[in-house]
This record gives structure tokens, sequence and C-alpha cells, in this order.
């Protein structure tokens, strides 16, 4: 299903942002400041034009992105953090909006990148929790399960998991999706505690 296409030409503005001088993204698809200090490190590195006034002093040249798609990761990481601003202030409409932007952009990762880039399954997992905001919790089960497939050690999607099993009032199921997450990452506080407040 082509998610990508119903949203943003992100690729195309960067690459005529790129080569042809004074062409930009518009800023509202700009990384600001307070959005990149949330984001991972590896999202200071993209070209200048991913970033407005407040955020470009911040970039780091130089440095090697994880792939050539690592821009749509860090835009739709952005784009959730806009979204759950959105929830906060109570727009719908907008948060909509937000999470249908990072829909697009972890959708594309996840066609894009090759299956043993690590980043794969960390676009799957979040790609599974704006399906979740979404209201679209079959889907957003499958993302997470296919996330564990490409890397069983991914102790997070483990959680998601089994959020959705006790939100479901299936605690066995939580529980032994969490004893699992464990066996492959056993040193993962998150999955630890969430585990010790099932059994309590």
């Amino acid at each position: 299903m082509e998610i990508y296409s119903k949203y943003l030409n992100l690729p195309l503005l960067m690459l005529l942002s790129a080569l042809i001088p004074g062409i930009g993204i518009a800023s509202e698809f700009q990384i600001t400041a307070d959005e990149l200090k949330l984001l991972p490190p590896y999202c200071k590195y993209l070209s200048p034009g991913n970033y407005d006034a407040s955020a470009v002093r911040f970039r780091v040249e130089g440095h090697k992105l994880p792939n050539i798609h690592a821009h749509h990761f860090c835009h739709g990481l952005k784009e959730m953090i806009r979204a759950n601003r959105a929830a906060a202030r109570n727009d719908k409409y907008d948060m909509k909006a937000k999470l249908g932007q990072a829909l697009g952009s972890f959708d594309y990762v996840q066609r894009y990148v090759g299956p043993q880039d690590p980043m794969k399954p960390y676009a799957i997992l979040y790609k599974g929790k704006v399906l979740e905001q979404l209201g679209r919790t079959g889907e957003a089960v499958a993302e997470y399960q296919n996330a564990i497939k490409l890397n069983p050690k991914l102790a997070e999607a483990y959680v998601q998991l089994a959020n959705y099993f006790l939100k479901a009032g299936n605690r066995e199921d939580a529980k032994r999706t969490l004893e699992i997450g464990l066996k492959h990452s056993p040193t993962s506080k998150g999955l630890q505690r969430k585990l010790a407040d099932l059994q309590k």
C-alpha cells in the first residue's frame, strides 16, 4: 500500500533545497531546536535544509548517517513529538495529521532499508506506535510482532505488545510476552520493571 505517497514529498523538497539556492523545506516541516534535543544524536547530521533557524546551529558536520534513509526516520520521530503536543492541547485534527506524516516516514524506512539494517525494526516499532495512536490496533500489533521477528532483542516491542494484551484484559499473554522478551534481552530494565509490576 502506497502510504507514503499520500503525504509530504519530503525527498523531492530536500533535493530541491540542496540543488537550488533559496529553495528550502517549508519551516513547518523543518526540525526545531526543541525537537532536535529529543531526537537521536545522528539526527544532528542531516543536511542544513532539514532544520529551521533555531536548530541549524546545532547541526554537526562531517558525521556519517546510519543509512541514506535516516532523515526519514528523524522526521518521523519529529512528527510523533508534534502529534503528542497536539494531543496535549486537545487538537485532534492536528494530532491526526502529524501522525499521518509520521506513518508515511516510518513506512518509507520500512520499505527501503535493507533487512539487516538495525534501523528497520525500530522504524517498524514506531510505525506500530503510530498505528496504535490512530486506533488501528490490529495493524499495530502486527508491526510489533514484525519488529520482534527482525530483532528479537528489541525490548520495547515486547513492552508495547504486553501493553496491548493488558488493555485487552489478557494478563497471561502479557506475562508470557514479557518473559519471552527477557529470554532474548535479559538485562532490559524496562522488561524487568513491567514484569515485576504485573506480578504484584
